[in-house]
């Protein structure tokens, strides 16, 4: 057993049980580098085409959709007047609480006011 190691031996021997930290360091160094290149999707007439044509296919689809759930109108429409008679603080909070009651699972929330609005809400 040897007692008396040179610390070039003590790194080799570190580096083969487990990899050495400045040997990844200077292989990161040695990575090529590539500028960044701003991107401008509206020029690229290949992709602006594609963004088009998908804007187009969900336009036609969420129409649709609307068409065929007409109480989906409604229940917007009941939505933002309520938030904008109410103006709560928190809309999330807000939001839920108006929409959980609608849900078919048993969610506890708090019960809105019914309070009718006045002059002090806003």
């Amino acid at each position: 057993m040897r007692l008396h190691q040179s610390s070039q031996q003590v790194e080799e021997d570190n580096c083969a049980a487990q990899p050495c930290v400045w040997l990844l360091l200077q292989e990161e160094e040695r990575k090529p580098t590539f500028e960044k290149e701003s991107l401008v999707w509206v020029e690229d007439l290949q992709v602006y085409s594609r963004f088009l044509d998908i804007k187009e296919l969900l336009t036609a689809s969420h129409l649709t959709y609307f068409k065929h759930h007409p109480e989906l109108k409604a229940l917007i429409q009941d939505f933002l007047l309520y938030l904008l008679l109410r103006k709560p603080e928190d809309i999330f909070t807000f939001a839920a609480d108006f929409f959980v009651q609608f849900s078919s699972r048993n969610i506890p929330f708090r019960k809105l006011s019914t309070r009718p609005f006045s002059d002090e809400d806003s």
